[in-house]
């Protein structure tokens, strides 16, 4: 009698079986705004659940898939005013005219075992002009007297 054995062997940089076809949840973003040479503004991306996560393993939503990652597409075109740190903190901090504008910016989440799994939605970042809030002259006028007139006037003596 021959008996069957049969192994899988999951490399550890695989991804769990069903996660090559989960959904990622929507994540939130929220659209972002800075003024030139302004203060910086920052939005944390939260983690995101997935769809294999919440039905396998401990049904957290997170942990049978493992590790997750976001970056934003195409980052080269947008250093160095909007960046992505290590917390997965979007940093908005614009300082060069050159930025100014309107741009809607790709953000994707995918797994760190699969990159090839993953979600991406669109947020705008908006950079104004610099944002004037007070004008003020930087020199003191000095009084001056003006005369407005120079004493009595004289007929003029005409003759014909």
């Amino acid at each position: 009698m021959e008996t069957e054995i049969k192994l899988t062997v999951l490399s550890s940089t695989a991804l769990p079986p069903g996660c090559e076809d989960t959904q990622f949840d929507v994540f939130p973003l929220s659209d972002m705004n800075a003024n030139l040479n302004d203060n910086s503004v920052f939005f944390q991306l939260e983690p995101v659940q997935d769809s294999e996560s919440r039905t396998q393993g401990n049904g957290d939503g997170f942990s049978y898939c493992k590790e997750r990652n976001y970056q934003i597409v195409n980052a080269a075109q947008y250093e160095p005013f909007l960046t992505l740190d290590e917390t997965n903190q979007l940093v908005l901090d614009a300082s060069q005219e050159s930025e100014i504008g309107q741009y809607e910016v790709e953000i994707m989440i995918f797994f760190e075992r699969d990159p090839l799994v993953n979600s991406v939605q669109t947020l705008m970042v908006t950079v104004n002009p610099c944002k004037v809030t007070l004008y003020a002259v930087s020199k003191t006028l000095a009084d001056v007297d003006y005369e407005v007139g120079t004493g009595p006037l004289t007929t003029p003596n005409y003759e014909f």
